[in-house]
Order: C-alpha cells, then sequence, then structure tokens
C-alpha cells in the first residue's frame, strides 16, 4: 500500500529537477546574447590594438557591429518577451479577479417569479428569529409562507389602513389577512409572536425580511382599480445578506424599524395593531398600551363587508 505514495513522491521530484533546468535553460537563452555581444565588443575592441586577432577574427570590422547588433536586438527580444509572459500572466489573473468579483456580485441578488422567489427564500430561510414584513396588505405574502415552509420566532408586520374609513375594501382585505391567515400561522406555531403595526399611506414597494440574511423586495405600481391602489408585478428581487445585499437589506431593516417605531404616533392607531400570541390554546390579542388580552374570534370575520374566507 505504500508503493503509490513513494512513487508519487519520486515523481513530484522528477518534476522539480525538469521544472529546474528549464528555469536554467530559459536563463541561459536570455543572457547568451549579451554575453555573446559583450565578447564581440571585447574583440572588436582587441583589433584596434592589435593587428594579430585578424587571423582568429577573419571577419571585417563591420561584420563584428552588426553581429553586435544582431546580439543586443536578440537579447532585446527574448527579455521583452519575457517580460509580455509575466505581463500576461497578471492580466490573466486580474481577469478572473474581476469575472470571480462579478460572478460574486450576481449571487447577492437575483431576479424571480412571485412565487420562485419564496420558494427559493424557503430553502435558505425557513427558519428564523425575525421576519419583517412591510407590505399594503400583505394578502399574496402570507399565501406564500405557508406554515409548512416557513417557521419563525417573532413576526413584525406592517400593513396599511390605519384609518379604515377612508378605503372600506382595504381594510376588509387587510382584516381578513391578518385576523384568519396570519393568525393561523400562529395557531399551528409557525409564528411564535406577531406584532401588527398600520400606516395610513399608498406605500411604494413591498419587502419581506428574514433576520438580516436575506430579503424579497418588489415595488409596487400604481393601479386605480386595484384594492389600495397598488399592482403587484409578477417578478420579485431575492437579496442575500453578503456584500451589496448585506448592505441593502441593512438599510430597509433601518427604514422599517422607524416606521415601526413611529407608527403608533404618527399614522393613526389601527384597528388591528397589538400583540398576537397563543394563550391557552387560542390566539389571543393584546392591543398597543393596553395589559389586557383578548381573544380573536373567527366569527368576527364573518360579519366583513365583501369578504370571503376563500
Amino acid at each position: 500500500m505504500a508503493e503509490p505514495a513513494s512513487q508519487g513522491h519520486e515523481e513530484g521530484k522528477d518534476d522539480e529537477r525538469i521544472d529546474r533546468k528549464m528555469s536554467m535553460l530559459k536563463a541561459t537563452l536570455e543572457w547568451l546574447p549579451f554575453v555573446g555581444a559583450m565578447l564581440l565588443l571585447v574583440l572588436a575592441g582587441l583589433a584596434d590594438l592589435t593587428g594579430g586577432l585578424e587571423d582568429l577574427v577573419p571577419a571585417s570590422r563591420v561584420g563584428i557591429y552588426v553581429a553586435v547588433a544582431f546580439s543586443a536586438l536578440l537579447a532585446f527580444v527574448l527579455r521583452l518577451v519575457a517580460k509580455v509572459n509575466k505581463l500576461e500572466k497578471v492580466v490573466v489573473s486580474a481577469t478572473d479577479a474581476q469575472l470571480a468579483a462579478v460572478h460574486s456580485s450576481k449571487q447577492w441578488i437575483e431576479g424571480a417569479t412571485f412565487v420562485d422567489a419564496f420558494a427559493l427564500a424557503a430553502e435558505q430561510a425557513n427558519r428564523t428569529d425575525l421576519v419583517r414584513v412591510y407590505a399594503c396588505t400583505s394578502k399574496l405574502i402570507s399565501q406564500q409562507m405557508q406554515a409548512g415552509t416557513f417557521r419563525t420566532a417573532t413576526m413584525q408586520l406592517m400593513v396599511n389602513c390605519a384609518d379604515p374609513v377612508r378605503a372600506p375594501d382595504l381594510r376588509s382585505e387587510i382584516k381578513l389577512t391578518v385576523e384568519y391567515t396570519w393568525t393561523d400561522r400562529i395557531r399551528s406555531g409557525a409564528i411564535s409572536e406577531l406584532t401588527v403595526r398600520q400606516f395610513d399611506y399608498y406605500p411604494t414597494e413591498w419587502f419581506v425580511i428574514f433576520d438580516d440574511r436575506l430579503m424579497i423586495y418588489a415595488p409596487y405600481v400604481f393601479d386605480q382599480h386595484a384594492n389600495g391602489k397598488v399592482g403587484v408585478l409578477p417578478r420579485a428581487f431575492l437579496v442575500r445578506g453578503i456584500g451589496e445585499g448585506g448592505r441593502l437589506i441593512e438599510s430597509r431593516i433601518s427604514t422599517f424599524d422607524r416606521l415601526f417605531d413611529a407608527s403608533s404616533t404618527n399614522f393613526g392607531k389601527g384597528e388591528l395593531e397589538g400583540n398576537y400570541c397563543v394563550r391557552e390554546g387560542q390566539v389571543f390579542r393584546q392591543e398597543v398600551g393596553s395589559t389586557e388580552w383578548k381573544e380573536v374570534r373567527a366569527s368576527d370575520m364573518t360579519t366583513l363587508p365583501g369578504t370571503s374566507l376563500t
């Protein structure tokens, strides 16, 4: 069993010896023209001092100078080729580094369909400590974040309709999404604690941030006929928390946290705001500024105009 290892060691030594011989040969070829040129110059100088060298060097003086010039040119060309080869290696190395950087930059963000973005997120961030959701209603997001694929200790949810009188249809959709879909995730154990805040303006984007390592993001488009006057594009961006992606996620976390903290005093009191969790086998809500916990009953949703559980 030891013979292959010994044989490989000997082959490695042979390769080293060959490399050393090739390096010596290359250096000899590079410097030999310089040495030849110097010898010719010395012979030309001696020919000036004595005529006895004419028998040894029958070439004419012009021939000697031509040979010197040719030798010097050859030496210059060989050195230039060596420098070009080194420069080529540097350029290739730099090009490879740039290609690697470009490839790396592509990894921190990629486009995908709405459904595929959440499928990829389920593979990479299906268990988290904190999920931040910023959306108009979060209806489509809640449908993608099924209990079997996403689990988190805490979810912070920011949705529209802090002023329910202004948009009753929007209010119905958000209320149904929070009190039916999201509370079902709490009841199943996929979400341990849900905190809801509401705002009173039309958002221009939506995003879901999984801890600080992954974000699904997309802009809204204005749609006068859509609920909330926002239309959802069929594609979204999946941003990973590496490189520039990490900095982008940090900026969105900062935006979300400031809005989340300001929502209780700047956007009016939303009817769904508060903390949600399971107590004694049922989902309860604690309103902002209150110490009382009230059960969220499924029967509350049946009285909403224009809503359906399908």
